[in-house]
């Protein structure tokens, strides 16, 4: 078949053009530089989810447009701030994004103490967090609240707890809670006086300073939880345990500068909410798993002993606690918050799922 000269000389240029349409190289990805920041190591489970599971599912989002990619400034393990110090480093920019641990900042954050003045309400770590989601639906612009005067924005759905539940772990062998009177024991803060209310003398710490609290004897126990007693080693210098059933928290939330926040492109700030709830899943999951392994490490290779309090200790040691949640509340009623509020709306939905040993609300 013959071709024709005006197909020849439409065809010519046309093709020119084609190649040069091709030579001509894609628009490149904005670049936007995020430094995480926070005081533990990739062997804690908030800062294990955040680097095998956030990161990847945000720059997953992000390439299906190929608009922006973030270049990440992992500055774990203290580099940037120490353990207590993330909510610190993010309003002031040192880090862009973080994990803030609230119970060392229940004066600034009093909703996220919720979980700690309701002790022995449930030992399923996801349906913690559900709980905890679904609360911070309901009350998102209380929540809010706090977080924008802290100059950050906290992604709501990535509300994390690091254990599904607490354990007493001691230097020496304790048989009931009757043995905590006059012990130095150590905690985060919020949960002590799960402990101070039944003699201990209560030591506020960060977990990252429990071995050594352990090994030279400063703290004679430390509220600790399976996952972090073998990670950390804890099991060396304690390895008798008193297990209570005591329950998990939910006390984790990552936040933004809100400053740079606001500053992003959408695109970007959808992935991060997108990233959210895919973070809290998997750092569940992390717990549980870390949970059976180190319990067998510490067992097996340490020697650790984990001495269960019956149905009955159990009880008797949740009704010998002061009314907690009620206290926490009229706290908050005080101060114009809603504190009843909150924890009947809590309660409800824990009583809808289990069985609390405890109406902390309604004593």
């Amino acid at each position: 078949m013959k071709t024709s000269k005006w197909f020849k000389s439409f065809a010519a240029p046309v093709s020119l053009a084609a190649a040069c349409a091709l030579a001509v190289p894609a628009q490149a990805a904005e670049e936007i530089n995020v430094t995480f920041v926070t005081g533990y190591a990739p062997s804690f489970s908030w800062t294990k989810a955040f680097l095998e599971k956030f990161i990847p599912e945000v720059d997953s989002k992000l390439a299906e447009t190929g608009n922006h990619k973030i270049n990440w400034n992992l500055a774990h393990s203290g580099t940037v701030v120490k353990p207590r110090g993330e909510l610190e480093g993010i309003q002031t920019g040192l880090g862009q994004i973080g994990i803030v641990v609230t119970a060392f900042h229940a004066d600034r954050v009093p909703l996220y103490n919720i979980s700690f003045v309701t002790p022995f309400s449930s030992t399923d770590i996801k349906f913690l967090q559900s709980t905890y989601h679904k609360m911070q639906g309901q009350f998102a612009d209380e929540f809010n609240k706090d977080w924008s005067r802290l100059g950050q924005v906290a992604l709501m759905d990535a509300a994390t707890g690091p254990m599904d539940t607490y354990w007493v772990l001691s230097r020496q062998p304790l048989q009931s809670i009757d043995q905590l009177k006059g012990m130095k024991i150590s905690a985060a803060g919020p949960n002590l006086p799960w402990v101070t209310s039944m003699g201990a003398a209560g030591i506020n710490s960060a977990a990252t300073d429990w071995f050594q609290q352990l090994n030279t004897g400063l703290a004679d126990a430390v509220l600790s939880w399976p996952d972090v007693t073998g990670s950390q080693k804890l099991c060396e210098p304690a390895k008798h345990v008193l297990h209570g059933n005591i329950g998990g928290i939910v006390g984790h939330i990552i936040t933004v500068n809100e400053r740079f926040y606001k500053g992003l492109p959408e695109e970007v700030r959808n992935a991060f909410d997108m990233a959210a709830p895919l973070y809290a899943e998997y750092q569940a999951d992390v717990v549980l798993s870390g949970t059976k392994k180190q319990t067998e490490f510490c067992t097996k290779d340490e020697g650790m002993d984990i001495v269960v309090l019956d149905d009955t200790q159990r009880a008797a040691w949740a009704k010998a606690l002061p009314p907690l949640g009620l206290n926490w509340a009229k706290d908050l009623d005080s101060k114009g918050r809603p504190g009843t509020e909150l924890i009947s709306f809590y309660m409800d939905e824990i009583r809808a799922g289990g069985s609390p040993a405890r109406d902390w609300d309604k004593e």
